[in-house]
């Protein structure tokens, strides 16, 4: 689809003109038409202007319903694409909707990291800090993670993670429909060279490990680079947004049973425990946290 993109865009308006002065070419008047009226001539602009006049009527009477039927069927794609575009955007300068969300979110970090309950006499905080997110707030949780961890603005990694590194809470990140391979890698691939060093769909095919093999201990992208001390990654075979990220072209649930609940799914981890990967099943980009995705609460049940 993207090569048909590309092709219409650019190809074609480069090849027509050609066409319409090979047209020109073939009159034989005297004087020679000019380009324009070998242009409107000729006989795609005919037939243009008969498909505008005899059809036009009917098409314009049709757009409320094909409108409809394009929010109905295409809202969801539509919904990604539009959240990533404001995510990514840099305007107004004064106001950069990235910005506004690591506001927040680094307070949540700092507000986790010094919480001591008032009614414990050991004045007991948190234990870790579990990380949920799902389709773009993977990709947040990741972006920030990352940057907090390369100490790219030092006083901010010290105000998310409070003032001593040993106070440091152990993070754990869970993602669901994650973005960051399919998406954001392979179309930014300046920005997020670190999730994968050649972008699926690059021109060049990586060696994929071999079906059900453990994730590599050199994976990338690296929990370590994000801080985590854990992070798993669940997807469903047909998410049009996110799969994994780690493993190759792996999209059973199973190996028999046909993947019906409670036959678990497949879980692959590398050497320490620190990537672990699954697919839930048959699915889309949604429905990650209702029945049909029993995994999801068992492992995040067992992270708790």
């Amino acid at each position: 689809m993207i090569w048909c993109f590309w092709i219409a865009a650019f190809a074609l308006p480069a090849v027509y003109p050609l066409v319409v002065f090979g047209l020109a070419g073939l009159h034989k008047t005297n004087p020679p038409p000019t380009f324009l009226e070998t242009l409107y001539e000729s006989w795609d602009m005919r037939f243009s202007s008969q498909l505008v006049s005899t059809s036009g009527a009917l098409i314009a009477g049709s757009a409320a319903l094909l409108l409809g039927i394009l929010v109905k069927y295409l809202s969801a794609a539509l919904d990604a694409i539009l959240d990533v575009d404001t995510y990514l955007r840099t305007t107004p300068a004064h106001n950069v909707p990235r910005a506004r969300i690591v506001e927040r979110y680094v307070a949540l970090l700092r507000y986790l990291h010094q919480y001591r309950a008032p009614e414990d006499d050991n004045r007991r905080g948190y234990d870790r800090i579990i990380i949920v997110a799902h389709s773009l707030g993977s990709v947040i949780s990741a972006d920030l993670l990352r940057f907090l961890t390369r100490a790219s603005m030092p006083a901010l990694t010290r105000f998310a993670f409070a003032d001593q590194p040993e106070q440091r809470l152990p993070i754990f990140l869970f993602t669901m429909g994650n973005p960051l391979r399919q998406l954001l890698s392979r179309f930014f691939p300046h920005l997020y060279r670190w999730v994968r060093e050649v972008p699926d769909g690059g021109g060049e095919r990586p060696a994929l490990p071999m079906l059900g093999a453990p994730i590599e201990a050199a994976a990338i992208p690296d929990p370590v680079e994000l801080g985590v001390t854990q992070w798993i990654n669940y997807y469903r075979s047909g998410d049009y947004v996110g799969r994994s990220i780690w493993q190759g072209d792996w999209f059973l649930r199973t190996h028999a049973g046909g993947g019906a609940f409670p036959a678990g799914p497949d879980i692959f981890t590398d050497p320490g425990n620190t990537r672990v990967e699954a697919c839930i099943g048959l699915g889309a980009h949604t429905h990650y946290w209702d029945r049909t995705a029993p995994d999801v609460a068992i492992a995040l049940d067992a992270m708790i």
